[in-house]
């Protein structure tokens, strides 16, 4: 018996939550207007990722496609896009393919300051409405929490973490040049320590990611960035090995502080969250 298929909906549509809001966290990335990389191919691979973090900050929306897979113990894989607006609220809209167990599911998400709306098929058979909403309160209190936590954590820290994290990583060096989606861009590699790494993030990230990442046996993080003259990261691979499995992230970047034009499901198509939907144990 496939071990997917006798699993609430509720189980899965919690793992498709947190598996698109963490993408969310985790998705070091930036963009900015095509030059060549000219004096970025000058630069120490240290001072390229410094620029880097300092030139995220500056993002108050963003496009990307990220691709994840898992293999060992959990076999998973995740494709879809993201849209993140992050000022003046928080607005954004994540599609996701999402393949858990052999259990393979499309996931629409849409995120705003005070709420979360999903919209996945085994869901739609439980309430008869396409999508369902966790609003304020139930994200605050009970069950909920972790996943309010993790929509606050969106909106409080640089949505652009990991590039931050990367300057955690005492082996960096230039490995040569690279065009990404027709931008020139110098390619960098090294590794971090999670424990050094999460110390360059605000603490909201540290208490939202460290214990995902600890649960997993996660100590280090193996990347590598193709950043552009303009010191925006255009491309991150990530690799982390934990306990008896392995994950490894693609991040391409489509947008940077462009408009982002999403729409809210009308109130007719929408469902309140089953009851412990929450719960992401």
């Amino acid at each position: 018996m496939n071990p997917a298929a006798g699993r609430p909906p509720r189980r899965l549509a919690a793992a498709a939550i947190a598996g698109g809001a963490v993408l969310v966290l985790l998705a070091g990335c930036g963009s900015g207007s095509p030059k060549a990389v000219g004096g970025a191919q000058s630069l120490t691979a240290g001072k390229a990722i410094d620029l880097a973090a300092s030139q995220a900050r500056h993002v108050n929306s963003y496009a990307l496609t990220v691709h994840t897979r898992s293999t060992g113990f959990a076999a998973t894989s995740t494709s879809g896009t993201m849209q993140i607006r992050l000022k003046p609220s928080l607005l954004g809209e994540i599609r996701m393919n999402l393949s858990l167990a052999g259990h393979a599911m499309p996931v629409d998400e849409i995120l705003t300051a005070h709420a979360l709306y999903l919209k996945m098929s085994s869901l739609g058979d439980v309430t008869g409405k396409p999508w369902i909403k966790m609003s304020d309160s139930g994200l605050k209190h009970g069950p909920g929490a972790a996943i309010g936590q993790l929509l606050q954590g969106i909106q409080n820290a640089d949505p652009l973490t990991q590039t931050s994290m990367l300057t955690a990583s005492k082996d960096l060096r230039k490995v040569g040049t690279q065009v990404i989606n027709g931008v020139p861009t110098t390619h960098y590699a090294g590794s971090y320590a999670i424990a050094d790494a999460l110390a360059k993030v605000p603490a909201s990230m540290r208490a939202l990611t460290g214990p995902v990442l600890k649960s997993m046996g996660i100590t280090r993080v193996h990347f590598n960035a193709w950043i552009d003259a303009q010191h925006q990261v255009r491309k991150m691979v990530t690799t982390e090995a934990g306990s008896g499995s392995r994950i490894t992230t693609t991040v391409v970047i489509t947008a940077i502080n462009q408009p982002v034009s999403i729409s809210l499901q009308k109130a007719s198509q929408v469902a309140t969250a089953p009851s412990g939907l929450g719960s992401l144990g």
